[in-house]
C-alpha cells in the first residue's frame, strides 16, 4: 500500500493515482522508492495484528505514522459497545429459539421432552446470566 504525504499529512494513495495526477510524466512499470519519494509517495505497511477477543473487541487500523523512517499503520483494540453486544446475543438467542420452535408443537415427538423445554428456558434466561452480554454460557442443544 502507498500513501501520499502532503504538508505532513498522510493519505492512502496508489501508483494509478500518481500517474493520473502526473499525466505528462512517464513512470517505469515499477517505480523505485526513491522516485516515489520525490512525489511525496511512500510505501506504508500494516503492523502485525495483535491478539484480541473478537467476541467483545474490534480491531481498527489507524492512520499512517512514521516509525524509524518507515510509514506504518498501527492497530487499536476497542471494546464493542455493550448495547451492540447485547443485541447480538439476543439475536443469536432468538435464532436458536426459532430453530427449536418445532419441538414444542403438539404433534412433535419431542413435545413432552423435558430436555428441550429446559434448553429453551435456559435460552430465554440468557440475559439474566452474570456477565451478560460479555460472558455468555450457551446451553447445549439436546440430542
Amino acid at each position: 500500500m502507498y500513501i501520499l504525504v502532503n504538508n505532513g499529512v498522510a493519505a492512502s494513495y496508489s501508483i494509478t493515482q500518481l500517474k493520473k495526477d502526473n499525466p505528462n510524466t512517464s513512470f517505469p512499470k515499477e517505480p523505485t522508492e526513491e522516485l516515489l519519494a520525490t512525489y511525496g509517495v511512500y510505501i506504508c505497511t500494516n503492523e502485525p495484528e495483535p491478539d484480541y477477543d473478537s467476541s467483545i473487541e474490534r480491531l481498527i487500523l489507524g492512520d499512517p505514522v512514521l516509525v524509524d523512517g518507515s510509514w506504518v499503520k498501527k492497530w487499536t483494540i476497542v471494546p464493542i459497545p455493550e448495547e451492540e453486544l447485547a443485541l447480538s446475543v439476543r439475536n443469536e438467542r432468538d435464532y436458536l429459539l426459532t430453530e427449536s420452535d418445532w419441538t414444542q408443537l403438539p404433534d412433535s415427538p419431542l413435545f413432552q421432552d423435558s430436555a428441550w423445554r429446559s434448553y429453551r428456558a435456559r435460552l430465554r434466561d440468557i440475559t439474566d446470566q452474570d456477565g451478560f452480554p460479555y460472558s455468555v454460557v450457551w446451553p447445549v442443544i439436546p440430542k
